[in-house]
């Protein structure tokens, strides 16, 4: 879990889970692990902030991601994309090379190492 403090010393923790990542491409219509791969713009980031600490605001009073910005402070304005990224990258990690599917550049080949004993009939 990222955290971040607003300009009035409050801290937050932005949490980023399927929940999150759902109700993001709901309310958005976008698709949070393409943007998260091609760099979130900063209302992206902002909304998907919004949306890992939407618990946490209404709590404190505020209803809607328009009154949270104004009570946050304009200073938080680079702590606040910092923790979604931190967060982002620990949900939608960086694939290793075994992740990434084949190799276009090798495709597999589906006959490599079978001898004629292993085809049926004797015969490959």
């Amino acid at each position: 879990m990222a955290k971040f403090t607003d300009d009035n010393g409050l801290e937050w923790n932005v949490i980023i889970d399927l929940a999150t990542i759902y109700r993001y491409h709901q309310v958005t219509g976008r698709d949070a692990f393409a943007e998260a791969r091609a760099g979130l713009p900063f209302t992206s980031l902002v909304d998907m902030a919004y949306l890992g600490v939407e618990t946490q605001a209404k709590e404190r009073g505020h209803e809607s991601i328009d009154a949270w910005l104004r009570a946050i402070g304009k200073a938080c304005a680079g702590r606040l994309p910092d923790a979604v990224r931190e967060e982002l990258d620990g949900f939608f990690p960086e694939p290793t090379e075994g992740d990434a599917g084949p190799d276009p550049q090798n495709p597999p080949n589906p006959g490599a190492g079978k001898t004629s004993s292993d085809s049926p009939g004797g015969r490959a």
